[in-house]
């Protein structure tokens, strides 16, 4: 799925939390599905309902950054 284990890897580590589980400060909770049904534009990253599709590794830092309180 076009490098999605690398891109879940990298939420973990800048995140410090597993799939399942939530962030200390209660910001974040990780999460991991099989499919979204939009494999056209994946892979796709969903924040708050807000779609962030060809997600990248790189593209795991703005995405947090985005949505940081």
């Amino acid at each position: 799925m076009r490098g999605a284990p690398r891109i879940l890897d990298e939420f973990e580590r800048r995140l410090k939390v597993k799939p399942g589980q939530t962030t200390k400060d209660k910001e974040f909770t990780l999460e991991t599905v099989a499919c979204l049904g939009c494999c056209a534009i994946g892979p796709v990253v969903v924040v708050d309902n807000d779609y962030h599709a060809h997600t990248t590794v790189r593209k795991v830092g703005p995405i947090l950054k985005k949505y940081q309180r």
